[in-house]
């Protein structure tokens, strides 16, 4: 659970800069945002497994 948080905590930060620093985008980021959020549990599930086999591999 710590990692999904970490993930959707960085996710919106990089969101958030990146919002700001590309104004003529505004909208697309807007539109984007929810999905990427959503993404957040698969993308930390394949992080997760991916540290969960190297510790089996040593």
């Amino acid at each position: 659970m710590k990692t999904i948080i970490k993930i959707g905590i960085g996710l919106g930060i990089a969101l958030t800069a990146v919002y700001f620093a590309l104004p003529a985008s505004h909208a697309f980021i807007l539109a984007s945002a929810p999905f990427l959020l959503f993404l957040a549990c698969p993308i930390a599930m394949i992080f997760m497994m991916k540290g969960h086999e190297r510790r089996h591999e040593r």
